[in-house]
């Protein structure tokens, strides 16, 4: 009889584990953020990190079915309570609201990846200084960058927004939008920012939720030394996106 409390709490972690897999959603808080704060949360990467977390405390519960009745044992009845306490705060890190940070200064150092973004120094260097620079950071590495700007009249613009090669294709560039875009909702009444006619990147900024509200002429082929070409395409006009940040009535979201 010492042993099944141990069965029990085992059996109740692992499917525990999951259950969170199979719906993630249902973590707490999740559920009850506005859809618009739900976007910069990678809720499927937060599912499974916990229910890995849920597996490593129920193979710890089996541990501790050879000391059963003693004070040892008892210990690894406690311990996965703690570890799913520390994961529920590690978990943050797939939160962008809470993982990006603001920098302030020595905004330089980011450059290199800056640079994956606009291939001009010289046009980064035009913006950076007065953009609000927002990274996100991940196991001591620059995963994603984004530069905001204020123009004014309540708009904020998206001059450079770069992920790291080996974390592409994975949600960053989208969530970092999320973040930003939830960032500013109470300071501006839009989000805006300009790119090229490269049908990939065209379709990401529709699929975040941009819509296109205009162009500038030779953009490309006036402000770059060298002529851009991307997926086969060359850059001559900007393509000018927007999203609104807040209701047509100009109110602020409820939230």
């Amino acid at each position: 009889m010492e042993r099944l409390p141990y069965l029990l709490m085992a059996a109740v972690w692992w499917l525990l584990g999951a259950f969170v897999v199979r719906w993630p959603q249902t973590l707490s808080g999740y559920n009850t953020m506005p859809p618009a704060r739900r976007e910069a949360v990678d809720i499927r990467g937060a599912g499974r990190f916990l229910a890995r977390l849920c597996r490593l405390s129920a193979l710890l519960t089996l541990a501790g079915l050879p000391l059963a009745g003693t004070a040892a044992g008892r210990w690894l009845l406690v311990l996965p309570v703690g570890l799913l306490l520390a994961g529920a705060v590690a978990a943050r890190r797939y939160d962008m609201c809470a993982a990006a940070r603001r920098v302030r200064r020595g905004k330089e150092r980011f450059l290199p990846l800056l640079l994956e973004g606009d291939e001009s120094e010289r046009m980064i260097r035009r913006y950076l200084d007065r953009a609000e620079l927002y990274v996100c950071r991940r196991r001591g590495r620059t995963i994603v960058v984004c530069a905001v700007t204020d123009e004014g009249g309540g708009r904020f613009e998206v001059k450079n927004l770069a992920v790291a090669a080996p974390f592409r294709r994975q949600g960053y560039g989208r969530r970092m939008l999320a973040c930003v875009a939830w960032r500013y909702r109470r300071r501006g009444a839009w989000l805006t920012l300009g790119t090229g006619e490269t049908p990939s990147t065209l379709a990401f900024y529709r699929a975040c939720g941009f819509r296109a509200y205009g162009r500038r002429e030779r953009f490309f082929t006036d402000n770059y030394d060298r002529p851009i070409v991307e997926e086969g395409v060359e850059l001559r006009d900007m393509i000018l996106l927007r999203k609104r940040l807040r209701p047509r009535n100009g109110a602020a979201e409820p939230w």
